[in-house]
């Protein structure tokens, strides 16, 4: 859940609209959003668990079959992105041209969306999780 998905008068919304520095193209997520990525995190890793090889001696956790998360650059997925993170043990790796409007500024020679850069987002998101 998005925080501008939120009810309209719902307060942390205008609160949100209202800070300093916020850009109204990259809205963050609830806390209900962030128990819904962390959710689908321990999902993947259920299915993970189901399909995969034995865990590796002296470890719980079984092998898996990737060993980092790419994503947008918008903070909203890097905030879905550092929840799964949390849970598979793994870095994120930002890629700007996963963000949705990548291929349309592209096309019309706009290279600065308002986006922040990871080292930015890093410490806005309180996180050593960005790579």
């Amino acid at each position: 859940e998005r925080l501008d998905e939120v009810d309209r008068k719902d307060p942390r919304l205008w609160e949100w609209a209202r800070s300093p520095g916020c850009n109204h193209m990259d809205p963050p997520l609830t806390e209900m959003g962030k128990a819904q990525a962390k959710q689908a995190g321990e999902q993947l890793l259920d299915m993970i668990a189901e399909d995969a090889l034995p865990a590796a001696e002296g470890s719980t956790r079984p092998p898996l079959p990737f060993d980092c998360i790419y994503s947008s650059p918008f903070q909203r997925c890097v905030q879905t992105a550092l929840e799964i993170a949390e849970v598979l043990d793994l870095p994120v790796k930002l890629v700007p041209g996963l963000g949705q409007c990548a291929a349309y500024a592209t096309l019309k020679g706009i290279s600065n969306c308002g986006l922040v850069g990871p080292a930015s987002l890093a410490a806005i998101l309180k996180t050593s999780r960005i790579a």
